[in-house]
């Protein structure tokens, strides 16, 4: 877009101006390097929160008395996971933390 066109003042017309630069040497943003090493910490202290919890459902996985083959099955065959998570229970519960888990990690990378 070329800067002869009348742009509506501020954000638009300011990125119409730095886009329009052919060297890109107005082309300089603001890192935030103290901002994203900070957010950064805090998602990794999310991430340790919710491993723990993780292993603390495993623990109890391997503990649990009753169809211990079912429980071994659910956390190798993801379809079967996913159909036994519909229900209320653990499965349910893991489901979601792993939903959270796969959340904040994309977050996180």
């Amino acid at each position: 877009m070329s800067l002869s066109r009348k742009g509506v003042k501020g954000f638009p017309l300011l990125a119409d101006f730095i886009a329009s630069d052919p060297d890109k040497t107005t082309l300089i943003f603001k890192r935030f390097d103290r901002l994203a090493a900070r957010n950064l910490l805090h998602l990794q202290s999310e991430l340790a929160r919710l491993q723990d919890a993780l292993d603390l459902l495993d623990e109890q996985s391997r503990k649990e008395e009753g169809d211990v083959v079912k429980n071994k099955y659910y956390l190798r065959n993801w379809d079967k996971f996913v159909v036994a998570a519909e229900s209320a229970g653990q499965e349910h519960h893991r489901l979601k933390l792993v939903k959270t888990i796969q959340d904040t990690l994309q977050d996180y990378r």
